[in-house]
């Protein structure tokens, strides 16, 4: 887990999505001794995407065809013989064996324009905002639980970061008989990928400056369709006392909005929270729906 001078982390998303969210908290205890206790005992239940659903359509096999690239120069550059194809089949044995990856996306971007546009219901949304510390311990509590930085960076920075020496133990590692049929080291796999893998995307996307919460499960999950295609996903159960602040869009109601939100938090908790405790605040951002 990374650590930095950030405070916040924001999850932009649909009204109705928090509407959802608020609807189906899960109380798990009634063992609490003060106020934050009892709001930790209710939990948010995200509906988190396999890795290989995400925004970036090309984001699933960037790392890995820009890994293969980097071998296939490697090879060329010192006249080996090509084992690139084995190594992506080692790739994909190596991943499979690490357990299905679901992903919530968080961003350091307070009331953001572009993240309205992008995912807050083009402004007509909300960001739910976390307290970065609270979440490191959380995170911290479960061994299926990652929080990460993610790292943009283009094609050809990400070919040129393996290094010789690395790509050496790549090839060296990869056992290659007579009748083309060979196999990696897992191993070796696992300690050149494990920490880029999930950490790298194309620099396209740096303006999102994100950070991912990601989940790794050996296969048990749920299906839900998503603008014409089936998604998996898994739940994952946030404490509510992790969010520090909810930001309504721009082009939202935000009168409303905020009035029917402290209603609907009053009943759903028992009248834990309160304003000063997670304020609910409206976007600054002077932006209308055409």
């Amino acid at each position: 887990m990374q650590i930095n001078q950030t405070k916040t982390l924001y999850h932009y998303t649909t009204m109705s999505t928090l509407c959802s969210l608020l609807n189906n908290l899960e109380f798990v205890s009634l063992n609490a001794n003060n106020t934050e206790e009892a709001l930790a005992q209710y939990k948010l239940k995200f509906w988190i995407s396999d890795n290989c659903y995400m925004n970036d359509p090309t984001e699933s096999y960037f790392f890995l065809n820009s890994l293969g690239n980097a071998l296939d120069f490697y090879q060329k550059k010192h006249c080996l013989l090509d084992k690139t194809t084995l190594f992506e089949l080692g790739f994909s044995v190596w991943d499979q064996m690490q357990g299905y990856k679901y992903i919530l996306s968080l961003s350091e971007c307070r009331d953001s324009l572009s993240m309205w546009r992008a995912y807050g219901a083009n402004g007509q949304g909300v960001a739910l905002g976390f307290n970065v510390e609270k979440l490191q311990e959380f995170i911290v509590q479960s061994e299926a639980l990652q929080l990460f930085k993610v790292n943009y960076i283009d094609t050809i920075d990400c070919i040129n970061s393996f290094s010789d020496e690395e790509l050496q133990k790549m090839y060296d590692s990869i056992e290659m008989k007579n009748n083309g049929d060979g196999s990696c080291s897992m191993e070796v796999i696992q300690e050149l990928t494990e920490k880029r893998h999930l950490y790298y995307k194309n620099e396209a996307y740096k303006d999102e400056r994100e950070w991912r919460i990601v989940s790794i499960t050996n296969g048990n999950c749920y299906f839900r369709e998503r603008t014409g295609i089936i998604v998996p996903y898994c739940e994952l159960g946030i404490p509510i006392n992790i969010l520090d602040s909810i930001i309504i869009g721009p082009c939202a109601e935000q009168k409303r909005s905020k009035y029917t939100l402290s209603r609907m938090f009053y009943h759903k908790v028992g009248g834990l929270v309160e304003d000063s405790r997670i304020p609910i605040i409206n976007s600054n951002i002077p932006y209308t729906v055409q």
